[in-house]
């Protein structure tokens, strides 16, 4: 049986690794705007290397459950994103869609207004 990674079990991978400013955004599932996941997580990283690392040490748990086996997208192509100075990640866990950014980019692009349904264009 797949067993997906829970939001807390996220949260603590990449806490444990200095992820910053963790937050869940769960979907509404009266109103689903995000395709299927239970909803977005928004982590900041200190620097683009450090981006990295967040990264890969999300795939490395979704492959410790051989998630890339049953078909979850993170765990069999890693995270998107993957030019050497890209400053914003994302990590698909199936329930979760994991952005991983700088904080510059986090404040610039404002995923947390977009989603949480604040933004006018909802």
């Amino acid at each position: 049986p797949k067993t997906l990674l829970t939001a807390n079990e996220i949260e603590s991978t990449l806490t444990a690794m200095g992820g910053l400013d963790f937050l869940l955004l769960p979907d509404d599932p009266k109103q689903p705007r995000m395709g299927g996941p239970n909803g977005i997580i928004v982590i900041t990283a200190s620097t683009i290397s450090h981006l990295q690392l967040l990264a890969d040490s999300l795939v490395r748990q979704l492959k410790t459950r051989d998630l890339d086996k049953v078909g979850v997208i993170g765990a069999q192509l890693g995270s998107e994103g993957g030019d050497a100075d890209d400053t914003w990640r994302v990590v698909d866990c199936e329930n979760y869609v994991v952005h991983i950014q700088t904080e510059e980019t986090r404040k610039a692009v404002a995923l947390e207004t977009l989603w949480s349904g604040t933004d006018p264009i909802f």
